[in-house]
């Protein structure tokens, strides 16, 4: 396993080397917001369709996988929903992780980059969402013996807080922290 960070941004998510690209989406997120918003700029508003056609609902767990398009460089989009922040919580993400992890392994998926959503606007901070998401990556792709390339997209903050955890894990696991 290689686990690389990139920050959140327009530059950077054209250069991003994975298959498929996981953003999530609260229900209530108009305009989309993170990962999602800057993907959906690149595609000129694509993803907005998709919300507001229902497609994309944001309800927790709700998936949407779509084709890249042209003006994006992935081969799979994956929309997944938190549901509201009203009803976000701890336990809540952590099925949502399984069940995005467990989506990517059906694909399957061998190199995927993803937003491990933290901080103020979901309660939760990034050092404590990016150990949940790791327990779930263990649960799934680790116990499966997959070899799999993840690539976190965040704010600079987030990276830094989001380093311990990747080593702690990979010093237990196994795996290489690439560039960041």
């Amino acid at each position: 396993m290689t686990f690389s960070m990139v920050r959140l941004g327009l530059e950077t998510i054209d250069e991003l080397d994975c298959d498929t690209l996981v953003a999530y989406h609260f229900a209530e997120d108009r305009p989309l917001k993170r990962l999602a918003g800057v993907v959906d700029w690149r595609m000129n508003g694509w993803l907005s369709k998709q919300v507001v056609h229902g497609l994309a609902s944001g309800r927790a767990r709700d998936m949407l996988l779509t084709p890249g398009k042209a003006q994006f460089p992935v081969s799979r989009l994956l929309m997944v929903g938190l549901g509201t922040r009203s009803e976000f919580s701890a336990d809540l993400y952590r099925s949502v992780c399984l069940s995005t992890l467990r989506t990517l392994i059906r694909l399957p998926s061998q190199r995927f980059a993803i937003e491990i959503p933290g901080g103020d606007e979901v309660n939760l901070v990034p050092r404590q969402a990016m150990e949940m998401w790791l327990t779930a990556y263990h649960q799934t792709i680790v116990s499966l013996g997959m070899e799999v390339q993840v690539t976190f997209v965040g704010t600079q903050e987030e990276i830094e807080d989001w380093k311990d955890p990747l080593t702690r894990f990979e010093k237990q696991y196994g795996g290489e922290l690439g560039a960041f």
